[in-house]
């Protein structure tokens, strides 16, 4: 599997001739993807996907964290089920 685009993304309406869609653009300018017309809702997708690189940056380094608070306390806590969540979340993200 190839890397991702690197983020950070950005959510902005289409260029002119585009208009009625919302891209999902790296630094660069590369489109990562689009949403359908123009709706609030689409526009609120857009942004839950432009923010994907960065939530993922932070759920691995919360996953880190709280697996090293678990080694150290109950690995049959509350925790440890939101451990696995979020490690099916990560793959799940990296497409595996």
């Amino acid at each position: 599997m190839r890397d991702r685009t690197p983020g950070p993304w950005e959510a902005k309406k289409g260029p002119i001739y585009l208009e009625n869609k919302y891209y999902i653009t790296s630094e660069d300018g590369f489109i990562v993807a689009a949403t359908g017309f123009q709706s609030e809702e689409n526009a609120i997708n857009a942004h839950l996907i432009a923010a994907a690189p960065d939530m993922l940056e932070v759920l691995q380094g919360l996953h880190k964290a709280l697996a090293r608070m678990i080694d150290k306390h109950d690995p049959d806590s509350i925790e440890a089920e939101w451990l696995q969540h979020s490690h099916e979340a990560i793959l799940k993200a990296q497409g595996k």
